[in-house]
């Protein structure tokens, strides 16, 4: 019988046959990467490749091959932590920057594991004492390295494509987070603008029934002065409420933030008194202002700032039989101002005002003013991030505030 020493080879020689087997290896790499490359070429499985250069194919395999016959002379398990690994990874996010499928990196590391496996055989030729236990142990070891690299090539390949799926996803949830509040401030301005249309239709089928008595009145009077009065007054209303819809349908096809822009308010202020001054005189009121904001600059939009403005003139003084029409810019704290208009005009009863900067709709008690030309005001001050507050007693005078924003990003239908 063989003698135990007989049936397996002792330490030391398993150790010099192992790192004979990787001088061997080492001397066929190039033989072995040549004829990787072409059963890679040849395979229809990993198409991709055909896209590759020489040098982009081979990559890292050269350092893993190395690492290879490093781990079988050494069987020194820290060569796989580190160095195969870090290459490994390497490789594995080569392929996918090269546009590699996962199964075509799969299928390309395995045919390199197939061909070490043979050339593994191989050094039988060499060393015939190498078949048996000693080439088992050998091609264990292989399988090691080889799947410890396949682990960390398609690991790194996968973090790669998530780390793309992921950016993607903020992409996506990003846009739909916009797109949510671009929804929503396009319900808010459809809004507005039913509520406009409903005060104007309600408006118009007033000055219909008004031209209607001023028809009748034309024909029982002699004189037709009363009627003519009247009708001035009903198309000059109508006037208003058009121009009021078309301003409207204005701001909502402008509802982006393109106007923002540095306003000067002291040079605004002097602007607006200055075209106001004729059509305040020529009603016998004063017109006065104030300005004590500091800074005089903030960040609006010029244009429907000054058409906020304007609406409220336009309205105080329409209003006012006598008296005066106040404007004012003042401040309120670090980040807010406040524009403010007041008249000595009749006033707003309370369901004026709220059909003014309320709900639309269901008001029993008549207003004591015309209040048409306000329509508009309810989305400029949206828009323009502000918020209002009307102080109005009938007989005695309208005093209206809007706190705005020093510096603000509009959109219309916010606040």
């Amino acid at each position: 019988m063989e003698s135990e020493a007989q049936k397996s080879p002792d330490a030391e020689w398993r150790r010099t046959t192992l790192s004979r087997l990787a001088e061997f290896l080492e001397s066929q790499r190039d033989a072995v990467t040549e004829q990787w490359l072409l059963a890679v070429r040849r395979d229809p499985n990993i198409a991709t490749a055909d896209r590759l250069t020489h040098q982009q194919l081979v990559d890292h395999l050269p350092a893993i091959y190395q690492e290879c016959c490093q781990f079988l002379r050494r069987r020194d398990t820290s060569v796989l932590v580190d160095d195969a690994q870090a290459d490994a990874k390497e490789h594995g996010e080569f392929r996918w920057q090269n546009g590699y499928r996962i199964d075509e990196l799969i299928r390309e590391l395995e045919s390199f594991r197939r061909i070490m496996a043979a050339t593994v055989l191989r050094f039988i030729d060499v060393d015939a004492r190498f078949a048996g236990t000693l080439e088992r142990q050998a091609s264990a070891l292989m399988h090691q390295f080889f799947g410890e690299v396949t682990v960390n090539s398609v690991k790194q390949f996968v973090q790669e494509q998530q780390a793309v799926v992921g950016s993607y996803t903020d992409r996506m949830q990003a846009a739909n987070l916009e797109l949510a509040q671009m929804n929503s401030s396009l319900q808010q301005a459809l809004s507005e603008r039913h509520n406009l249309t409903s005060l104007v239709a309600h408006e118009l089928r007033n000055l219909l029934q008004g031209l209607t008595v001023a028809a009748r009145i034309w024909d029982e009077q002699p004189s037709a002065e009363q009627a003519a009065t009247w009708v001035r007054d009903q198309i000059r209303d109508l006037e208003q409420l058009l121009l009021q819809l078309l301003q409207q349908s204005s701001l909502i096809e402008s509802s982006h933030d393109g106007g923002l822009a540095e306003v000067d308010l002291a040079v605004l202020h002097a602007q607006l008194m200055q075209q106001y001054q004729a059509a305040a005189t020529k009603k016998g009121l004063r017109l006065q202002g104030e300005v004590s904001v500091v800074p005089l600059q903030v960040v609006a939009d010029h244009t429907k700032l000054r058409l906020l403005v304007e609406s409220l003139l336009t309205h105080a003084i329409a209003q006012t039989a006598n008296g005066s029409v106040t404007l004012s810019f003042t401040g309120h704290d670090a980040q807010r101002w406040i524009l403010c208009v007041s008249d000595s005009g009749p006033g707003l009863t309370t369901a004026a005002a709220e059909q003014l900067f309320g709900a639309i709709g269901g008001v029993s008690e008549p207003p004591q003013r015309n209040v048409k030309g306000l329509a508009i005001t309810r989305s400029l001050i949206a828009a323009l991030g502000g918020s209002l507050q009307v102080t109005t007693q009938t007989g005695y005078g309208t005093r209206i505030e809007v706190v705005l924003p020093r510096s603000t990003a509009p959109a219309l239908g916010t606040q």
